[in-house]
């Protein structure tokens, strides 16, 4: 009698397998620079902490931009955000 444990193992192993190929045909990220959305003025605290870290993953990722989009108590700058495209190419940078 097979257990159900050997059957379930199983089918995580052949899973496993068909994800490989996949894997192996993702590009190389990034291909494009990489935006990171401030929704706050420049000067602010969500500023001072956006640039620093904007600066370090520039020695990893290539280009990096900041665009600050103020107005609305931050809602412009979320709004921006929330309509990308999910590509990994945009990323937010929180505040408050």
């Amino acid at each position: 009698m097979i257990k159900r444990r050997a059957v379930l193992a199983g089918y995580g192993y052949l899973a496993s397998l068909a994800v490989i190929p996949r894997a192996l045909a993702q590009s190389e990220y990034p291909v494009r620079p990489i935006r990171l959305v401030i929704p706050f003025p420049p000067g602010g605290a969500t500023d001072a902490i956006g640039r620093p870290w904007a600066d370090k993953m520039r020695s990893l990722l290539g280009s990096v931009f900041i665009e600050n989009q103020a107005g609305a108590g931050g809602m412009l700058g979320t709004a921006a955000f929330a309509h990308a495209q999910a590509d990994g190419y945009i990323l937010a940078g929180q505040g408050r």
